[in-house]
């Protein structure tokens, strides 16, 4: 088998990415509080959910990848974390100036985590603040062990797929659009029809005609 040809609407694989992300600019890690500081300048670490693929065929095309293992159905509040550093975040993180939590709900997905991020709330000589542990090697749960073998870790497709969708390119004339003698716009035989309106500002716009056919988009 080398490809396929989806005729008709199948449900679309979403995909949702996360990864730590460093950067160093201005960051306002609680911004929903009228008093939260903004650092100016600074390193920080940020680890969002973004949703990166609305229909992503490589999980169709990838026939041994470990998608189902990445998939979540329910919906879900995933946890997104902002850390703030004194200097560059080290590689495998540690203790940060500020650090925040937030959440983003998704779902019916599949989840790329691309690294991983674990926030701790410390109690130390240095008195009460957070830690932040890192591991940006953690990840690729969607890898084959093939593909995982590869000096680029990454899924690969197997096959190629592509698609016909005609789902909304079927539309037809509206039923309760009407002329000045109370016909439609077409006839008993479903045939258009000449209609006459009373007055140019009755004479409804294109767009305003049409209707979508859920019977003729299946034919």
């Amino acid at each position: 088998m080398a490809g396929a040809v989806l005729l008709g609407h199948f449900p679309d694989a979403y995909v949702v990415r996360t990864c730590n992300w460093r950067r160093r600019g201005d960051v306002t890690p609680r911004n929903s509080r009228a008093d939260a500081a903004v650092h100016r300048d600074c390193h920080s670490v940020r680890r969002v959910q973004q949703g990166v693929a609305h229909r992503a065929d490589i999980v169709l095309s990838d026939l041994d990848g470990r998608w189902e293992d990445v998939y979540v159905e329910a919906r879900t509040r995933l946890t997104s974390t902002y850390a703030v550093f004194d200097g560059p975040a080290p590689s495998s993180g540690g203790r940060c100036l500020e650090a925040a939590t937030g959440g983003v709900i998704f779902q019916d997905f599949f989840l790329v985590s691309d690294g991983k991020l674990e926030l701790r709330r410390l109690l130390d000589a240095e008195g009460e603040g957070y830690a932040v542990f890192l591991d940006d090697r953690a990840g690729d749960h969607e890898v084959s062990p093939d593909d995982r073998d590869r000096s680029n870790i990454i899924a690969r497709p197997d096959v190629r797929v592509s698609r016909l969708v005609a789902r909304g390119a079927a539309p037809a004339p509206r039923g309760d659009v009407v002329d000045v003698d109370g016909e439609g716009l077409l006839d008993v035989d479903g045939i258009p029809r000449t209609v006459t309106f009373a007055d140019p500002a009755d004479v409804p716009r294109w767009r305003e005609l049409w209707t979508h056919d859920d019977s003729f988009d299946a034919r």
